[in-house]
C-alpha cells in the first residue's frame, strides 16, 4: 500500500488528502520510511528535516481548505538553496555559520502554498559538476544501476524523485543541471525563463544563466510546482483564493496540428540509443501532425556555445572563492581548489566567450520567429559509470537555453538497449513556459517509458 502511494502522482495524491482518504501525515511518515530503507544506499539526503516536516504535515491536515494543489506534499530541497534553520552546505564541506535565517524565495512559496519539506539535497561541490560524486558528502548512486552517476549537479534531487524519496524537489540549472541528471535517471526536469524562478536565497554559480526549478515524476506535476514558485504576491494570497480549481498553470495537451517544432536530421558524436530514441520523438510528431522545420547543428556551434559559458561561470566563481580557497582548505575540496586556481585573466577569451554567447541568443530568437519549440536530445548519452571519465559534451544541448534564458524541459521517452533512460528536449521562446510544458505533456503521452519499481528491482546495494 505504502509503495502504490509513493507512485501517484500529485494530482491523484491531493484527491486523496482532499476526501481525507489519507492524510499528509501518513504520507510524510511513508516517504520517511523509505527514506530510512533506501536513503543510506542511494546518499540523495545531506540533511533530514524530520521533526518539521512531521509538524509541517499536521499543520496540513488540520486546514479546513487545501492551500494549494501541494499542500500536504513532500518535497525535497537542494542544499545550494536557503531552508530556514538548516545548513545550506553549497556542496562544500561543513563549516559553522552556515544555518539560513530565512528561507529562500522558493522555499518561501512552497511553505505558504503548504508544501511539506523533507530537507536538503546531495550536489556536485559548488553546483559545479555532473556526477554529484561530493568530496565531503559522498556520491549519490544512480537508482536505475549499480554503479551509475545520475548526473549533476542536482544528482541528489533527481535520483531522489526517481526513487520514490520525495514527491517532487527544487533543483538549479545553469548550463543544464537539473535537466541532464533528471535524464539520467528517467524523471522530468524544467528549467524555467531566466527570472521567472526567483533565485534570492540561492546560492549563485554564475548569476546570468543560474535558474531554479522543479524535477517531477510527470509534466502535470511539473507544472503543479511551477504555479505554486512562480507566485510574485506570495503572503498575500488566502487560503481559499489558491486552490486546485484557481490555479493559473491549467497544461493541457495542445492541437499538435497547430504546433511548429524545430528538429535535427543528425548530431556528432550522440550514442546510438540517444539518437534512437530523439527519431521516434520526431516520427511521433510527424504522426501528430507538427510543421516540421529541419534545424543545421552546425548553425549553432553547440560544443563552443557549451564551453563559452563554462568559461565565463568558472571565472566568475574562481574570482569569488579565491580568497576562501587559502583561507579555508577544510570546506573545499582538493579537486575544486585545483580546477579554480587563478590564473591571469585572458580577456580575449572572455570578450570571444561573451560575443559568442551573444550570437547564440540572436540566432535562437530568429528561429523561434520560425517555430514554436525546439525538439533535440536531453544528453548525447545515457548515464554514465563513476568509474570513467565524464564525458565534455554533456551539456552540449542543454546550455542552450541557459544562454538564451529558454524554458526547457526534458521528460523521459524511452530505455537503451542496456535498460537506461533516455531523455528528450523541448526547448520554447522566452516567456512561453507553459505552451512548452504543454507540449511536453502531449509528447509525453506517446513516449515508451514505463516506470519501474525503483530502487527494488535495478539498485544493487552491493555497490
Amino acid at each position: 500500500m505504502t509503495k502504490d502511494l509513493l507512485s501517484l502522482s500529485i494530482r491523484q495524491i491531493g484527491a486523496r488528502l482532499s476526501v481525507g482518504q489519507i492524510s499528509a501525515r501518513a504520507l510524510t511518515e511513508a516517504y520517511l520510511a523509505r527514506i530510512d530503507t533506501y536513503g543510506g544506499l542511494l546518499n540523495c539526503y545531506i540533511t533530514l528535516n524530520v521533526d518539521s516536516a512531521l509538524a509541517q504535515a499536521d499543520e496540513a491536515d488540520k486546514r479546513a481548505v487545501r492551500r494549494s494543489a501541494l499542500d500536504g506534499i513532500a518535497v525535497a530541497i537542494k542544499d545550494n538553496i536557503d531552508v530556514a534553520g538548516l545548513d545550506t552546505s553549497n556542496g562544500f564541506g561543513p563549516r559553522s555559520g552556515i544555518t539560513a535565517d530565512k528561507d529562500a524565495g522558493v522555499v518561501r512559496n512552497l511553505r505558504e502554498a503548504g508544501a511539506v519539506i523533507l530537507g536538503k539535497m546531495n550536489m556536485d561541490e559548488a553546483a559545479l559538476g555532473a556526477t554529484t560524486d561530493n568530496s565531503h558528502y559522498g556520491r549519490t548512486k544512480n537508482p536505475w544501476h549499480k554503479g551509475l552517476t545520475p548526473g549533476g549537479s542536482s544528482g541528489g534531487a533527481a535520483a531522489a524523485v526517481a526513487a520514490r524519496l520525495c514527491t517532487a524537489a527544487i533543483g538549479t540549472d545553469t548550463l543544464g543541471s537539473i535537466r541532464i541528471p533528471a535524464a539520467y535517471c528517467g524523471v522530468s526536469g524544467f528549467k524555467p525563463t531566466y527570472d521567472l524562478v526567483s533565485t534570492l536565497g540561492v546560492k549563485p554559480l554564475y548569476q546570468p544563466l543560474d535558474h531554479v526549478g522543479p524535477l517531477c515524476r510527470s509534466v502535470d506535476d511539473l507544472a503543479m510546482l511551477m504555479d505554486v514558485i512562480t507566485r510574485k504576491d506570495s503572503g498575500d494570497l488566502e487560503p481559499a483564493a489558491i486552490t486546485d480549481a484557481t490555479a493559473a498553470w491549467q497544461i493541457k495537451e495542445p492541437d499538435m496540428s497547430a504546433v511548429k517544432v524545430g528538429i535535427f536530421d543528425a548530431f556528432a558524436d550522440v550514442d546510438a540509443d540517444v539518437w534512437h530514441t530523439y527519431a521516434l520523438a520526431v516520427r511521433n510528431l510527424r504522426f501528430s501532425g507538427v510543421g516540421i522545420n529541419k534545424l543545421e547543428p552546425s548553425e549553432f556551434d553547440l560544443a563552443a556555445t557549451r564551453f563559452s559559458g563554462f568559461y565565463l561561470l568558472k571565472e566568475c566563481l574562481s574570482e569569488r572563492l579565491e580568497n576562501d580557497l587559502a583561507d579555508f582548505p577544510d570546506v573545499y575540496s582538493a579537486r575544486l581548489c585545483n580546477f579554480l586556481k587563478r590564473r591571469p585573466m585572458d580577456v580575449d577569451k572572455l570578450n570571444k566567450a561573451g560575443a559568442l554567447i551573444q550570437k547564440t541568443r540572436n540566432f535562437i530568437n530568429k528561429v523561434f520567429d520560425q517555430v514554436d519549440v525546439i525538439v533535440l536530445p536531453t544528453t548525447p548519452q545515457t548515464a554514465f559509470p563513476f568509474a570513467s571519465k565524464a564525458p565534455v559534451n554533456q551539456a552540449d544541448f542543454t546550455a542552450l537555453a541557459n544562454i538564451a534564458g529558454c524554458p526547457s524541459l526534458t521528460i523521459p521517452y524511452g530505455l537503451s538497449k542496456s535498460g537506461l533512460p533516455v531523455g528528450v528536449q523541448i526547448m520554447g521562446p522566452p516567456h512561453e513556459d507553459q505552451k512548452v510544458l504543454s507540449i511536453g505533456m502531449a509528447m509525453e503521452s506517446t513516449a515508451k517509458f514505463i516506470f519501474p519499481q525503483l530502487p527494488e528491482t535495478r539498485f544493487d546495494s552491493s555497490v
